[in-house]
């Protein structure tokens, strides 16, 4: 019992540490939980089946070399954005055949998995251009913007 007087200061200041430190990793699991976990989550299980590879990418590019100058495709979790850059004199409704276009280069699997963004710019044209399509997994068309 002695001891216990003696080293009280010491004995609290240990119950102090170990309670703050307790308190600190339940705060931060309230904060940041699962830092081990992709930033999307579950949200992309079974992308494993239906990955979009550079063969893909390379035939999306090769289905659009007439009247395009430059063609890029990006996957970024369940979405896959395109950007077409198309060259001058390209009306507003070829670049929309554009996007079915692409759109068609793709497996009717990864259609139903990936939602789709398609960009098409025309720096000559800024009249008409930019325009935007999307088309949502579980949709068969496009949906583009407002014509202005």
């Amino acid at each position: 019992m002695r001891k216990f007087k003696k080293n009280k200061g010491t004995i609290i200041g240990i119950i102090v540490f170990i309670a703050l430190v307790v308190g600190g990793l339940y705060l931060k699991n309230t904060i940041a939980p699962d830092e081990s976990n992709a930033i999307y989550g579950e949200r992309l299980e079974g992308q494993e089946k239906v990955k979009i590879t550079d063969a893909t990418k390379k035939k999306v590019s090769g289905a659009l070399k007439e009247n395009t100058s430059s063609v890029k495709v990006r996957v970024a979790g369940r979405t896959i954005n395109i950007t077409i850059e198309t060259n001058e004199g390209v009306s507003r409704d070829d670049a929309k055949k554009m996007g079915t276009t692409v759109i068609e280069q793709f497996s009717d699997a990864e259609k139903a998995y990936y939602d789709f963004q398609i960009f098409i710019k025309n720096a000559k044209n800024v009249e008409q251009f930019p325009i935007v399509g999307y088309k949502h997994h579980g949709k068969d068309n496009i949906s583009w913007t407002k014509d202005r």
